[in-house]
C-alpha cells in the first residue's frame, strides 16, 4: 500500500480549458470522493483510497461503499478492484468493528423510511425550539415594555404608524385603488 501517494501529488494544475485549478482540496477522503470517476487508473484509484484509509478507514469504507452505487455499468471493473482492494484491508477492517453492535440494515424502502422518521423528528424539534424561544423574546419585550418607557413610547408610536397605513389600504381597497396601497417591501 502506497501511504505518500497523498503527499506526492500536485496541488496545482491545469483543466481542459487550460485555466488554472487545484488537483486536490487538502483531504484524502474528499479527493477520493470526487476524482474518482470512470476513467480514473487503477493506481490513481489505489493511491486516493489508500491516503483516505490512512487518515480516516472508517470514512473511506463508507465512501467505497457509495461510489459502488455512483458510477454506471462502465466502473464495473473499477468497483473490482476496490473490492480486492477492500478484501486486502480485511484484518485492518475488522479492528474497525470491535467494540460496535451489528447494525441490521432493512429494505431500501426501510431504511428511507427511517431516514424521513428522523427528518419529521428534526424539523418537529426544531419547529418546538423556535416557538419557545419566540415565546421568550415574546416575554422579554413584555417586560421591556412594562418598565421602559422610552421603548413603551416607541412601541406605541410604531403601532400608530401602522394602524394609520392599515386603516389607510383597507380605505384604498374599498375604493379599489390597490396601486395606492403602502409597499411593505
Amino acid at each position: 500500500m502506497d501511504t505518500n501517494f497523498y503527499d506526492r501529488q500536485l496541488l496545482s494544475g491545469l483543466i481542459e480549458n487550460n485555466s488554472a485549478t487545484f488537483l486536490s482540496s487538502g483531504n484524502p477522503a474528499l479527493d477520493f470522493f470526487f476524482q474518482v470517476v470512470p476513467d480514473t487508473t487503477a493506481g490513481i484509484v489505489t493511491g486516493l483510497l489508500s491516503s483516505a484509509w490512512t487518515q480516516d478507514p472508517l470514512t473511506a469504507l463508507k465512501l467505497v461503499a457509495l461510489l459502488h452505487g455512483v458510477h454506471d455499468e462502465r466502473s464495473r471493473a473499477k468497483n473490482d478492484r476496490l473490492r480486492r482492494w477492500r478484501q486486502h484491508q480485511a484484518p485492518s477492517m475488522k479492528k474497525l468493528g470491535k467494540g460496535r453492535k451489528a447494525q441490521k440494515v432493512g429494505t431500501k424502502e426501510e431504511r428511507i423510511e427511517g431516514k424521513i422518521s428522523k427528518l419529521k423528528s428534526k424539523t418537529e424539534k426544531a419547529a418546538e425550539l423556535r416557538r419557545s424561544k419566540r415565546a421568550e423574546l415574546a416575554k422579554l419585550a413584555f417586560e421591556r415594555y412594562n418598565r421602559d418607557s422610552n421603548y413603551w413610547l416607541l412601541h406605541d408610536r410604531i403601532s400608530d404608524l401602522f394602524s394609520a397605513m392599515l386603516a389607510s389600504d383597507a380605505e384604498q381597497l374599498k375604493l379599489g385603488n390597490l396601486n395606492k396601497m403602502v409597499p411593505f417591501s
